[in-house]
């Protein structure tokens, strides 16, 4: 986490208690993004701020990519990892 915004266009940062309240979640998920890097924000008299924008578009890729896809199903078939196909030689 740093203590500044590295973008070069001004942001209006919300401290991460009112992003909760307007996006959902909790404040320690938006800390926990902080913390890993995936967003940044600004450290103002004790509180985490975040821009809501950037913000939103990290759990938006967030939740997209928490959805099965058919590239994730794809690859956890049997077959797949190594395991015969059932249905080939008679087996099945």
């Amino acid at each position: 986490m740093s203590d500044h915004l590295s973008s070069s266009a001004p942001h209006a940062l919300v401290p991460v208690t009112e992003a909760a309240a307007l996006l959902g979640g909790s404040p320690a998920l938006y800390i926990a993004l902080l913390a890993g890097g995936l967003v940044e924000g600004e450290l103002r008299d004790g509180v985490w701020h975040v821009d809501t924008d950037v913000l939103a578009a990290a759990l938006a890729v967030r939740e997209r990519t928490s959805l099965p896809s058919p590239v994730t199903c794809a690859t956890c078939t049997d077959v797949a990892q190594g395991h015969p196909d059932p249905t080939v030689d008679g087996a099945a």
